[in-house]
């Protein structure tokens, strides 16, 4: 709408003029002569008086029009304006969905490799315990010393201390250790089946430099051997097979340090001495559990 005081400047224009037609009017029926100069004067002041109104009312309209020019020019703006932060605010939700979908994908996700970890878990320990069982089995059958003889041995140890202990020792213990022959071996064979290799290899050196020629001395060199091939530092496990063949021809432990030397020597890549061994083993050791052992890798 054109503002107020437009319309208020022509209602004064348009009553200005009727005040001065009015008043005119008003002289001559008083006077009741009017000269022509005075009608003239009249006339010149009422053309102008309506030519001054046509201008403010074509004023007017153009203001009228302008005016209306604005208020479409704000609608229109404002109408953008708003579209725009409907426009803003609906991208805004749009993301914040997506993201709220990934995280519950996430959520998810780690929920599900948490139950297939717990599984795999449990089925690892199954595993380990079934493993521990096949472990002592192969032992048994290769002629190792069974893993679960170690504890056994140990409480066999100390109940013959206990038994014993108001008896005089017929042979001291010089280990620095104050342990027997038997528990300082089973010291080491209990060390290296939890996996303290470097605590067994030192303890089997030490066995070897106190006890070289006691029943389990040649046990005692196989797995410091052992240690090596487990190490897989194949080399010197192949020095230390040796040393159980060449210092221990007669203990038990000679078919099975071939059978590691040759699994050694496979291992390295050199498989014309790995054959060589194995050979050997089974021409020196044909009826032995190594034997068929090595006769079943040379097929491969």
């Amino acid at each position: 709408m054109p503002p107020e005081w437009v319309f208020k400047m022509s209602f004064q224009v348009i009553n200005m003029s009727k005040f001065y037609t009015i008043f005119f009017s008003f002289c001559v029926l008083i006077t009741g002569c009017v000269s022509p100069d005075d009608i003239r004067i009249l006339d010149s002041r009422m053309l102008l008086l309506e030519r001054q109104n046509s201008e403010l009312q074509i004023e007017n309209a153009k203001l009228k029009e302008k005016i209306n020019d604005i208020e479409v020019n704000l609608k229109t703006v404002a109408g953008k304006g708003m579209m725009g932060v409907k426009t803003n605010y609906a991208e805004l939700k749009a993301n914040f969905e997506i993201v709220q979908d990934q995280i519950s994908k996430l959520q998810g996700e780690s929920e599900e490799i948490k139950y297939i970890f717990e599984n795999r878990l449990t089925g690892m320990n199954r595993s380990v315990i079934s493993n521990t069982g096949r472990l002592v089995r192969l032992e048994q059958f290769v002629g190792f010393e069974p893993s679960d003889k170690i504890d056994k041995v140990n409480k066999g140890n100390k109940s013959d201390t206990t038994s014993k202990s108001n008896t005089p020792l017929t042979k001291k213990s010089n280990n620095g250790q104050g342990l027997s022959e038997e528990q300082l071996y089973w010291s080491g064979k209990k060390a290296f089946d939890a996996g303290e290799y470097e605590k067994a290899r030192e303890i089997f050196r030490k066995y070897l430099k106190l006890y070289p020629k006691s029943q389990n001395a040649d046990n005692a060199q196989f797995w410091s051997g052992e240690i090596y091939y487990r190490e897989k530092w194949y080399e010197k496990a192949i020095l230390e097979y040796q040393k159980v063949i060449e210092k221990y021809a007669n203990g038990n432990k000679v078919a099975s340090a071939l059978l590691k030397q040759g699994l050694a020597f496979d291992s390295l890549g050199e498989k014309g001495n790995s054959r060589l061994i194995l050979k050997k083993l089974i021409k020196m050791y044909p009826k032995s559990n190594e034997a068929k052992i090595a006769k079943n890798k040379l097929k491969k």
